[in-house]
């Protein structure tokens, strides 16, 4: 369970923060080559991965990410047409309730499985 949120954080990390990073480079006008923009991009997809998932770390820096990624995640809804913003808000609140409702949905079978295991959950599942 842990593993596999700490890859889909990674990614997660790594796609939004890309998605923000890019355009505010180019409006400040700063020049980056591909390994350093690279590089940069790295290290704040696994801080990111590893303050939410793996290490006990400040509130202050998981949180900071969290929030980061919500906004980004905003901001990307507004560069989508309305009707689609709609139709995937619908989409998520309906998962959402199928996936915590239903008997075989996926996070009661996650949470089942850790609490087999007696393990916590995953920070994304309940901490923000």
């Amino acid at each position: 369970v842990w593993a596999y949120s700490g890859l889909v954080g990674l990614g997660l990390f790594a796609a939004l923060g890309q998605t923000i990073a890019l355009p505010i480079i180019r409006k400040v006008g700063l020049e980056l080559d591909i390994i350093s923009y690279s590089v940069i991009m790295w290290n704040f997809s696994t801080v990111g991965m590893f303050t939410t998932f793996l290490w006990p770390a400040p509130i202050f820096l998981k949180q900071g990410h969290l929030v980061f990624i919500g906004a980004v995640t905003a901001l990307w809804f507004t560069t989508i047409p309305a009707w689609t913003t709609w139709l995937l808000l619908l989409t998520m609140a309906l998962y959402d309730l199928a996936s915590v409702m239903c008997p075989l949905g996926p996070l009661r079978v996650l949470e089942e499985l850790a609490e087999e295991r007696g393990e916590q959950m995953p920070a994304l599942m309940y901490e923000a």
